[in-house]
């Protein structure tokens, strides 16, 4: 229902509210989700610092990677995932960036909708069998012991199929969950993953477009 407000003029002031100007209140709702925290470490290996004791020398031996001269560049850089945690233990993917993208992975992740695909195509006359693998939603220091997956699905027809499975163990082991439907975690681990099995025709018309995990609720 509308709501309204009097408004006067300053001629007005004083007068009863019947006599004001009648003005509408306007409001909308704007959805937020919380991304997940990310923490990573960055070693940074062979890479020339200016003015380094080490790291910084450029002489005769600038292209051995071991000892203390080191290459001029980036060589041996690696970054070590440390933690991967979400408020309320609620995990939310929008497919707006590629950030939780991993392998295996043969569907289609597309940005610009914010979905993701069975396939990139359209023509429905080949069956499809693509692998979609996100993650780690999680990884701490506290075991995972329930997962429910809740998603929005969208299937060019009903034969199509979207299947879904989760690993709290790095993905050693995988179990296949229900949509919208809590499931206790049979090999308990600290490190969560979601893997999604598309199969059918529905190519480009068959897809989620909002994936969203709760875990140990």
């Amino acid at each position: 229902m509308a709501q309204f407000d009097y408004l006067k003029t300053k001629d007005q002031m004083g007068r009863p509210d019947s006599t004001g100007l009648l003005v509408k209140k306007v409001s909308d709702a704007v959805k937020i989700d919380d991304r997940p925290l990310i923490v990573e470490r960055e070693n940074i290996g062979n890479s020339w610092i200016v003015g380094h004791a080490r790291n910084g020398l450029v002489g005769a031996n600038t292209n051995t990677i071991g000892g203390d001269q080191q290459v001029v560049g980036s060589s041996g850089r690696v970054n070590t995932l440390l933690r991967v945690v979400n408020r309320n233990n609620i995990f939310y993917e929008r497919f707006i960036n590629e950030l939780l993208k991993s392998t295996p992975f043969t569907s289609d992740w597309d940005t610009t909708n914010q979905i993701l695909k069975m396939d990139s195509s359209s023509i429905h006359t080949t069956p499809y069998n693509t692998i979609a693998t996100i993650g780690p939603f999680y990884k701490n220091l506290i075991n995972i012991t329930s997962v429910q997956i809740i998603v929005n699905e969208n299937k060019w027809n009903e034969n199509d199929q979207i299947l879904y499975y989760v690993s709290a163990d790095d993905k050693v082991n995988f179990q296949q969950v229900t949509n919208n439907t809590k499931t206790q975690i049979l090999n308990i681990g600290q490190v969560g993953w979601v893997k999604i099995v598309f199969a059918g025709n529905g190519g480009a018309d068959t897809y989620i477009d909002e994936l969203k995990v709760i875990y140990n609720v």
